[in-house]
C-alpha cells in the first residue's frame, strides 16, 4: 500500500515526476528484501515455511518488484528526454537506456516467475481496465518489443550518422517489425521463451 501511495505522483502525465516517484517506489521492496534477508526471516520461518508464505514476502520476489519499477522509472527518463526534444541530440545514449528497461524488466519477469510459484499473474491481475485480455504476460512481451524497437531506432540514427548506411536501414527495418502487432498469444509465447532462455544462460 505504501508503494501505491508514493506512485500518486506518476499519474500527472509528467514523466519527471513519474520517473522520481518510480525509483522511491522501487526502493520498497527493496528495503523490504533486505530486511527479511537479515532480520526477519528466522521469525517468519518459525512460523511458516518459505513456500507457504504470501510471494509478497518472499525477498526474490521483492526484488523482481523493485527491477520491474526501475524499468518503468527509467521508461519515464527516456519519455522525459525525448518529450524535452533532447534526445535527438545523443541517440547512443538514448539507445542505451532502452536496452536497459529491457533488461530491467527481462530480470524482473524472470524472477518474478521462478519465485511467485505461478502467481505472478495475480499481482495486479489485469493490466488495462480497459481491455480484459491484456493480461501482464501480454503487457510485459508488448513492453520487451516495444523498447527492443526504440533501441534498434535510436541505434539506426547512430549508424546513420557514422554513415554506416547498410546498418542504419537494417536496424530501422527491424525496429518497424518489431513495433508490428503479434498475436497476443505469440507475444506472451515468444517473451516467455526469451526469459526461458536466458535462465538458462
Amino acid at each position: 500500500n505504501h508503494a501505491i501511495d508514493v506512485l500518486g505522483p506518476a499519474c500527472t502525465g509528467d514523466p519527471r515526476a513519474a520517473a522520481t516517484s518510480l525509483r522511491t517506489a522501487a526502493g520498497i521492496p527493496d528495503s523490504l528484501a533486505a530486511k527479511i534477508e537479515n532480520e526477519w526471516s528466522h521469525a517468519m520461518n518459525g512460523l511458516v515455511q518459505p513456500e507457504q508464505r504470501p510471494y509478497e514476502t518472499l525477498p526474490a520476489v521483492c526484488v523482481a518488484l523493485r527491477d520491474i519499477f526501475l524499468s518503468q522509472a527509467q521508461q519515464c527518463a527516456v519519455a522525459q528526454a525525448i518529450t524535452s526534444g533532447t534526445a535527438a541530440s545523443n541517440p547512443a545514449l538514448m539507445a542505451k537506456l532502452s536496452l536497459g528497461v529491457v533488461k530491467l524488466l527481462n530480470t524482473g519477469v524472470l524472477h518474478l516467475r521462478a519465485h511467485a510459484h505461478g502467481s505472478a499473474e495475480v499481482i495486479t491481475g489485469i493490466a488495462s481496465k480497459s481491455e480484459e485480455g491484456c493480461t501482464l504476460s501480454v503487457f510485459w512481451a508488448f513492453s520487451a518489443s516495444l523498447w527492443t524497437s526504440l533501441a534498434d531506432s535510436f541505434t539506426s540514427k547512430v549508424q546513420w550518422d557514422k554513415e554506416n548506411y547498410g546498418l542504419a536501414v537494417a536496424y530501422q527495418q527491424r525496429a518497424v517489425a518489431l513495433s508490428g502487432p503479434l498475436p497476443r498469444q505469440q507475444q506472451a509465447s515468444n517473451f516467455d521463451k526469451k526469459n526461458r532462455n536466458t535462465g538458462k544462460g
